[in-house]
């Protein structure tokens, strides 16, 4: 159903629960670029180790971070720096990569 809402409303920013257990991260991604292609994902985590090293993350996380181009946020993120990481993110080129700057922390 998401995929479908996607493919219609062509967003431009997709935020992702990486905790999701019924969904295949991977498989899941690899439909939304044919479905929406050119939307960009936000990957939400509990914890920053989650995300890995952005040069060597390991697993999916990695690979959504390094290969998919997404960026991330932790779950906890206040209001402001929910808006500031979107801001962020939508205003970087996907070439840049989308992983390259760390969540500030107050």
């Amino acid at each position: 159903e998401t995929l479908q809402h996607a493919a219609e409303l062509r967003p431009h920013l997709v935020l992702l629960d990486f905790a999701l257990p019924e969904i295949a991260l991977v498989a899941y991604l690899e439909q939304l670029r044919r479905a929406a292609p050119g939307t960009r994902v936000l990957l939400l985590l509990v914890h920053p180790g989650d995300a890995g090293d952005a040069d060597d993350a390991p697993g999916v996380a990695g690979w959504f971070l390094k290969d998919a181009g997404a960026g991330w946020l932790l779950k906890d993120a206040g209001a402001a720096e929910l808006r500031h990481r979107v801001r962020s993110y939508l205003e970087r080129s996907p070439a840049d990569g989308a992983h390259a700057e760390s969540p500030r922390r107050p």
